[in-house]
């Protein structure tokens, strides 16, 4: 993300060590230092984060507690060393109500592929210490590794799998989104283990700007995830439930097909969670812009791809209805948009990394309960027209070792991205990332069969045959709660799905087991599995 001119930088304690802050939040530092002094106490209960690493830079965040004033300060302290007496930047940063007493920052003039400590203070208290690390230099060869979660919802279990995580020492950590639940969908089988009771009823919906930030608060109440938080950066992507259910970012409401009442969204409910992010994010958003895809570099090994599949997308076809036929999901619609899909395709085309990893929120192989049966067409499924266009892209042009790393679908999934998705040369891989806790493809087609909706056969088939009827699919497990963890290396990339032994309970969560390792080798677009 390149620095405008309209942003404010500021020197640190040493030489071309700065800080960034983006436009709105600049005017406020400027008053806050004429007029308003340092906090002189608050709590941090959501702990401290750092994000979207480069090899010179990284974003810092906190959030400050119990505060009313409109205006306050903390002091951001950086250093070389968990004691910090090799300190690089010692800096007042301005905390707002108007971003909920966020304070999120970019310190730049670092040194590449080196591990930093941070620390926020007011008068009377401190923060935790946080650590983290900067990209590997450019061109750097080294194996660079990258944690993965998503869909995480709170209700439904605990996250002691992110503790087996951060044993394994990621370089960075990568969430696909569903990072909040803009509700407990009770219905469908979530919830029944932790009290989610945010929004303005109490209800756990979240409608407005208030009850998202609330949300996020309440998820990282979580201990484990806020360790891993606080020891390694974090490359953020939304999904759908950070506003609400399979929403599509161009509409101005919601049809009368998206679910129920508490689904309906406009377009201040998403803007609304738009916002809510932003503050409560490492990604730093610099102007009034909600752009969020980008590509960071890892060295020479990774160049990682982060795309928005929500904010630019047309309406889903067929009503959004899955587990039938939908002959309309050829039709020309926008998934990525005009703009994202023009500047993938070109990064694409440009990079000279190892490894192209694309942090891709919705499935681009097809997930079928029959022949061309879809079980969504909430993924690239929907949208087959560019889905054809991106994997005709890669085939024509020959860009080889990409890989999209995937969740929302709740399920351990990996295998070959087809030319033309069910037929046709492979052309990437893919490695579905599975969900810290929310209910897995096994538990809501069982759900959904328990209503009634699909006979049981077709459900047993999905749940303990899906290579069957997707024999793209190298390894599918459809019951299990976890994370992932890759490391890109010159002649290999190898992931690890880690899963809970039951993520009801803080001590199951944490009995973590390696539940596959997968290899796939260079230059070739299949998976391998090894265990």
């Amino acid at each position: 993300m390149g620095v405008t001119r309209r942003e404010l930088l500021v020197a640190g304690a040493a030489g071309g060590v700065a800080i960034w802050l983006p436009d709105g939040v600049r005017e406020a530092d400027a008053a806050s230092r004429r007029k308003v002094p340092l906090a002189r106490d608050g709590g941090f209960a959501s702990g401290v984060m750092s994000g979207d690493p480069a090899p010179d830079a990284v974003t810092l965040w906190t959030r400050l507690d119990d505060q009313e004033a409109p205006r306050q300060r903390l002091r951001l302290d950086v250093a070389r060393d968990p004691e910090f007496r090799r300190v690089v930047l010692r800096r007042d940063v301005p905390v707002t109500a108007l971003r909920d007493h966020t304070a999120k920052v970019r310190v730049g003039g670092l040194s590449p592929d080196t591990r930093y400590w941070f620390r926020f203070r007011t008068r009377t208290t401190a923060s935790p210490v946080g650590r983290t690390q900067t990209a590997p230099a450019p061109g750097s060869q080294r194996p660079v590794r990258i944690g993965y979660f998503a869909c995480q919802d709170f209700a439904s279990g605990h996250y002691g799998a992110y503790r087996r995580l951060l044993e394994l020492d990621p370089d960075v950590v990568v969430c696909g989104g569903d990072y909040i639940y803009d509700r407990v969908y009770e219905e469908s089988g979530y919830g029944g283990v932790r009290e989610d009771r945010t929004g303005a009823n109490r209800d756990s919906v979240a409608r407005t700007i208030g009850d998202y930030r609330a949300k996020y608060r309440l998820y990282r109440s979580d201990p484990d995830l806020r360790e891993l938080q606080r020891l390694v950066p974090l490359v953020a992507q939304w999904d759908d439930h950070e506003v609400t259910d399979n929403y599509a970012g161009t509409l101005d409401s919601s049809g009368a097909d998206d679910g129920e009442e508490a689904d309906r969204y406009d377009r201040a409910r998403i803007l609304a969670g738009w916002r809510a992010w932003h503050e409560h994010m490492p990604a730093l958003r610099f102007g009034k812009g909600y752009r969020t895809f980008r590509r960071l570099p890892f060295g020479g090994m990774v160049d990682l791809f982060c795309l928005d599949e929500r904010s630019y997308r047309d309406d889903q076809p067929c009503g959004g209805a899955g587990f039938q036929r939908c002959p309309d999901s050829m039709a020309p619609r926008k998934f990525l948009g005009d703009e994202q899909l023009a500047w993938f395709k070109d990064g694409l085309a440009r990079s000279a990394a190892t490894w192209k990893v694309v942090a891709n929120q919705l499935m681009i192989m097809p997930f079928d309960v029959a022949a061309e049966v879809p079980v969504t067409v909430d993924s690239w499924e929907g949208y087959g027209a560019e889905r054809a266009d991106v994997a005709h892209f890669l085939g024509d042009r020959g860009i080889k070792d990409v890989a999209f790393l995937t969740g929302d679908i709740h399920t351990f999934f990996a295998g070959s991205v087809l030319r033309d998705a069910r037929s046709g040369p492979p052309v990437a891989v893919e490695l579905v990332g599975g969900s810290t806790t929310s209910p897995g493809t096994a538990q809501t087609i069982s759900q959904t069969a328990g209503g009634g909706a699909l006979p049981p056969d077709l459900v047993k088939a999905l749940a303990d045959n899906v290579t069957l009827t997707n024999p793209w699919f190298s390894y599918a497990e459809t019951r299990a709660h976890g994370c992932a963890l890759l490391e890109a290396t010159p002649g290999e990339l190898r992931a690890q799905y880690l899963a809970s032994r039951d993520v009801t309970t803080v001590e199951g969560s944490r009995d973590v087991r390696v539940l596959a390792r997968l290899r796939v080798p260079r230059g070739e677009a299949r998976v391998e599995v090894q265990s």
